[in-house]
């Protein structure tokens, strides 16, 4: 019983969580709002250059937005 303490000491220790936040759903039929989504996903997945490339890759306006960082794609 004297080593109970100390082993419930031991098996304390940092755990770490990572979380995937999700957004809400699109409107049926909306592409753009699809791609956003989509690039947030892969944002938060830690894929930032893929998430970058889908976003560079739909509406010219967002592309046109993002400007050097579209560049690469």
């Amino acid at each position: 019983m004297k080593w109970l303490p100390l082993l419930l000491l031991a098996s304390c220790g940092p755990i770490a969580v990572t979380s995937i936040a999700y957004t809400t759903a699109c409107p049926e039929g909306d592409t753009q709002c699809e791609i956003r989504q989509n690039a947030q996903t892969l944002y938060y997945m830690g894929q930032f250059e893929a998430g970058d490339a889908l976003m560079c890759g739909g509406d010219p306006a967002v592309r046109y937005s993002l400007g050097d960082a579209c560049s690469l794609y």
